[in-house]
C-alpha cells in the first residue's frame, strides 16, 4: 500500500509529529503575514490626500502589497495541502507521479508536493 510506505519512509527521517508542528507553525505564520498585508493596502487606501507623486508612489506599493499577498496565499494553500497529505498518509509522495519526494527536497521545502523530476513540468 502506497499511503503507508511514505508514513513508513518518512516516520525514519524524522518525527511526523514535528514535521505536522513545523507545518503549522508555518500556516500560522502565513495567515498572519496576509492579515498584515491587509491591513497595510487598507491604511494606503484610507489616505486620500495624496498629490500626483504621493498618487503614484501609493500605486506602486498597492501592487507590491498585492503581488507579495498572492505569493503568500499560494505559500498558505501548499502548507494547508501538505497537512492534508500528512493526514491521509501520503506526505512525502509525488502528486504527480507517486515516487518518494527526496528527503533534502521535504527538509528544504516542507510543503513540496512533487519529487525533483516532477517539479519542473
Amino acid at each position: 500500500m502506497q499511503n503507508g510506505t511514505a508514513h513508513a519512509d518518512y516516520a525514519r527521517l524524522g518525527d511526523l509529529a514535528q514535521i505536522r508542528e513545523e507545518l503549522t507553525a508555518r500556516g500560522e505564520e502565513l495567515r498572519g503575514e496576509l492579515l498584515a498585508g491587509e491591513k497595510a493596502a487598507a491604511d494606503l487606501r484610507a489616505d486620500c490626500d495624496l498629490d500626483a507623486g504621493d498618487a503614484g508612489l501609493r500605486h506602486a506599493s498597492a501592487g507590491q502589497l498585492q503581488a507579495r499577498e498572492g505569493e503568500l496565499g499560494r505559500l498558505l494553500e501548499q502548507t494547508v495541502a501538505a497537512l492534508e497529505r500528512l493526514d491521509e498518509g501520503s506526505y512525502g509522495l509525488c502528486t504527480s507521479c507517486g515516487r518518494p519526494v527526496d528527503r533534502e527536497r521535504l527538509d528544504a521545502i516542507p510543503h513540496a508536493a512533487r519529487c525533483m523530476a516532477c517539479g519542473g513540468r
